[in-house]
């Protein structure tokens, strides 16, 4: 998953690189043309986050490995940054970043005389990374991030059985980088811009240690964030030639698109007497697919449309257990497959930028596996979600745009055959980048 980021951060450069010297005959320089990028800024940001835990656990020659422990929750925090505008159109800055944060998990347990609570929690963030991009027009620039982050974990565990209390709790730092795969920043007047980028952040593993005993814990936290940037900089004449505004978004289009999902399903059982939630499974992988579509303009500053697409992906949840070395049993749940269909409506920024919402409905085929060391056993079914978030869009060269969005799946109850059981829901979150072609 690291590579896909590496790679998204290169491609970024090279792709744009490409475009700039591959204009069409009627993309002509304009003299006097103006950005108003370069030069410090500030910011505020809002963020929805999943994270996927590893939890390691071990005695002696046993362990047991669970991946993962889910979490999610939202974010928020304030930026200050520079950048420096290049004649040809590329950009290149810094920034450091402070945030507090509610990324939770949680697991409860109950019954006559007993009640058992465990939490982990990240609560807060900073962050230094690092950002390069290209003005696809004077208004809107495409861009990747590479940073460093540290991030505030807190565990901790409650039991009351009727005859005493037990607790502790621990905390650890945990650092790591955060690649950015594609961000878009645009003006939405004067020195106020928006901006939305898909983070992933890979932590170093740390251990809790809870009594006697010791939870290893590694990260993978997947986070949306929307911001609000305001730059201090003056209008810059920026030397290059940009790609031409469509003369209307009217019209059917296809892409492709590859992105990072993250999962988390919260279980809840019980009854009057005894029960529980365990929120939640984690899981995290890998996705790519296609989509076609229809976008119809309304007036200057509106765009509707209808898509469909399908998709394949990595994302999976696994528990490993061996004794003396010998591995005697693993579980896992993924998904294989999905296919989708939604509706959008945005807004025109500027002639070649969009800013879109989305709301629709997917069909996810998903497997579960089991093996004993020897024998797998496999099993498929499928689950049906729904589906909303939201995005940038701007072009990039006639008839070419790109895309950057993040989208929340809420699946049905996968145990609602089973009468009086409980809940089995997941949420799922996906960042992705797509190449749009218009036709």
């Amino acid at each position: 998953m690291r590579i896909f980021d590496v790679l998204s951060f290169a491609a970024v450069i090279a792709v744009t690189q490409g475009i700039s010297g591959a204009r069409a005959a009627d993309d002509v320089f304009v003299p006097g043309t103006e950005t108003n990028f370069g030069g410090f800024y500030v910011g505020a940001e809002i963020a929805h986050s999943i994270a996927n835990n590893q939890i390691g656990l071990s005695e002696l020659d046993d362990s047991i490995t669970v991946d993962g422990w889910g979490a999610d929750g939202i974010s928020g925090g304030m930026f200050v940054g520079y950048d420096h505008l290049l004649d040809n159109g590329f950009l290149i800055g810094g920034q450091i970043g402070g945030h507090w944060s509610d990324i939770t998990s949680s697991i409860s347990y109950y019954e006559p005389n007993v009640i058992a609570r465990g939490q982990l929690k990240t609560d807060w963030l900073a962050t230094a990374s690092a950002r390069a991009g290209y003005l696809v027009n004077p208004e809107t620039l495409v861009f990747s991030s590479i940073g460093l982050t540290v991030a505030h974990g807190v565990g901790s565990y409650y039991v009351d059985d009727g005859g005493g209390v037990l607790s502790d709790s621990d905390e650890e730092f945990f650092y790591g980088v955060a690649l950015g795969s594609l961000g878009v920043e645009t003006v939405l007047g004067g020195n106020l811009r928006g901006r939305f980028e898909y983070v992933a952040s890979y932590l170093t593993q740390q251990s809790f240690t809870f009594d006697d005993l010791e939870l290893d814990v590694t990260p993978i936290i997947g986070t949306a964030k929307v911001s609000l940037v305001y730059g201090f900089g003056a209008p810059s004449p920026v030397e290059t030639v940009f790609v031409n505004a469509p003369e209307s978004w009217t019209g059917f289009f296809g892409g492709l698109r590859g992105g990072h999902d993250m999962g988390n399903t919260e279980l809840s059982v019980g009854d009057p007497d005894v029960g529980g939630v365990f929120d939640g499974f984690g899981s995290n992988g890998l996705m790519g697919g296609g989509f076609v579509g229809y976008n119809h303009q309304v007036g200057s500053r509106f765009v509707v449309g209808v898509e469909g697409g399908v998709s394949a992906s990595t994302i999976n949840f696994e528990v490993n257990a061996d004794i003396g070395g010998v591995a005697i049993g693993r579980f896992s749940v993924g998904t294989e497959w999905a296919a989708n269909a939604r509706l959008r409506a945005g807004v025109l920024v500027n002639p070649s930028t969009l800013i879109f919402g989305y709301g629709g409905y997917s069909r996810n085929h998903m497997y579960g596996e089991i093996s004993d060391g020897g024998i797998t056993e496999r099993e498929t079914f499928s689950v049906n979600a729904y589906e909303f978030g939201g995005g940038v869009e701007t072009f990039v060269a006639d008839g070419v745009s790109v895309r950057g969005e993040y989208g929340i799946s809420l699946t049905e109850n996968l145990l609602e055959d089973i009468d009086d059981f409980g809940s089995l829901k997941k949420t799922g979150g996906t960042g992705s980048v797509a190449a749009v072609f218009h036709f």
